[in-house]
């Protein structure tokens, strides 16, 4: 009998052990879960918080474009165009470190620079090619003055905007990247 009971005693604590340490088991998975889920609704949260600051606060270039369309009479899309015309033409006059530099200042540069029309150019400007500096200036004054016109921008705005657009530069704390805008556009 007494070896029925120590038996008895042996399976009843195995089986108290077996149901001890399936329900750790269970719960610790439970508690992983529950960690997965609070770290997931925490980070939708944190991506919540960062799109409604970026959305609260507008970039440094949006407000440029308001500056030129404010300042000029013009709306946002043509300010953008005729700003990536004169960025366009800079990148002609600097080196591409320098321009790295301007484009630093500005992120957007890219989207401004694709955003300029595209003109072409007469066969006579085509013949000199980018060869040296003074048909380099021919054809970039060429391109300006058709771009601002297709754009419906007298050409008289060309030199106002490329001021504002290195004073912009300036008043934001980038002034070497003004610099090197200015002598990008220095045949103005």
């Amino acid at each position: 009998m007494m070896d029925k009971l120590n038996t008895l005693l042996r399976k009843m604590m195995k089986l108290s052990a077996l149901i001890i340490s399936s329900t750790l088991v269970f719960s610790s998975h439970s508690a992983v879960a529950g960690l997965s889920d609070l770290t997931k609704s925490l980070e939708n949260q944190a991506k919540s918080v960062a799109k409604d600051a970026t959305k609260s606060q507008p970039s440094m270039t949006s407000g440029l474009i308001d500056m030129a369309a404010n300042q000029f009479g013009l709306s946002p899309e043509v300010a953008q165009a005729g700003l990536g015309s004169l960025l366009k033409v800079a990148q002609d006059h600097v080196s591409e470190e320098n321009f790295a530099m301007i484009s630093a200042a500005l992120p957007e540069t890219n989207q401004y620079i694709q955003s300029a029309p595209n003109v072409s150019m007469s066969s006579l400007t085509s013949m000199f090619g980018k060869s040296n500096d003074e048909t380099k200036t021919v054809a970039s004054l060429g391109y300006l003055d058709k771009a601002f016109k297709k754009l419906g921008i007298p050409k008289e705005t060309i030199l106002p905007m490329a001021d504002m657009l290195s004073g912009y530069l300036e008043q934001n704390g980038y002034g070497q990247a003004s610099s090197l805008l200015k002598q990008g556009l220095n045949f103005l």
